[in-house]
């Protein structure tokens, strides 16, 4: 005599499927976002570098301090038309709280999931907000050679280099206004050096990191502020780790 599952089990049996589903399925659906997030991150980054890349070959130096965009960097109007000839494709006039409409921004907990309300988009906030194609946000701060904040400081040792100075302080939102607007899911920041390469926050010598890549440093590798037990600022330093560890969030 053959037996079956009678209609009781079955139900029951789909309803614990569903159940565990319900549990998992929100989890599974967070982190494929972030896990996309990092993607969009690094072809970004690849971007970005490619513009200056390019912008410094064309006007034969290799100090992004002598092209002409940061030669008139304290001319907004003039700066960003000359990052337009290099496919940045727009400057919002209208200010970050516009761009983000009823939309907040938020910091990293220590344990990686969104913390505290940042108040007025926090650090970027004065910041010239432009947007790319794609519709990621990029919020950016340049610097002159000569300005004070631009130049090398303790936690910004450009070992084995030749840089001396920042020439800009970048924020990106890889995904513009949508959600979930949180530190080190879908904001980063990185530091511009003279050779047009973004290093990212968190890094003990962000020269390390030149190219996506560890570097002969690797030896004395960086003591990032996002392990996973301390966050650190934010979320912000999560920059250098998600980089280091090739784009895969373990934060």
């Amino acid at each position: 005599m053959k037996k079956g599952f009678t209609l009781t089990e079955v139900l029951i049996t789909l309803g614990i499927i569903g159940v565990v589903s319900a549990l998992t399925l929100p989890s599974l659906s967070k982190y494929s976002q972030t896990s996309a997030n990092a993607m969009k991150l690094k072809k970004c980054v690849q971007n970005i570098e490619q513009i200056f890349t390019v912008m410094i070959a064309q006007e034969n130096t290799n100090d992004i301090f002598e092209t002409q965009a940061w030669k008139s960097s304290d001319d907004t109007a003039t700066f960003v038309n000359c990052l337009q000839n290099y496919a940045i494709v727009g400057y919002d006039e209208s200010g970050i709280a516009d761009l983000y409409g009823k939309n907040s921004i938020y910091s990293l907990d220590n344990n990686g999931k969104k913390g505290s309300l940042i108040n007025n988009y926090g650090p970027f906030k004065d910041y010239m907000p432009l947007v790319m194609e794609d519709g990621t946000f990029i919020f950016m701060r340049t610097y002159n050679k000569e300005n004070s904040d631009a130049k090398n400081d303790s936690d910004m040792l450009m070992l084995g280099t030749a840089l001396n100075a920042k020439a800009a302080d970048i924020y990106i939102d890889v995904n513009g206004k949508k959600l979930p607007n949180t530190v080190g899911r879908d904001l980063f920041h990185f530091y511009l050096g003279q050779d047009g390469v973004l290093y990212p926050d968190g890094s003990k010598d962000f020269a390390a990191f030149k190219d996506g890549e560890v570097t002969d440093w690797q030896g004395n590798k960086s003591e990032y502020k996002c392990t996973d037990d301390a966050k650190g600022n934010n979320g912000w330093p999560c920059t250098a780790r998600l980089i280091e560890e090739n784009y895969k969030v373990k934060y």
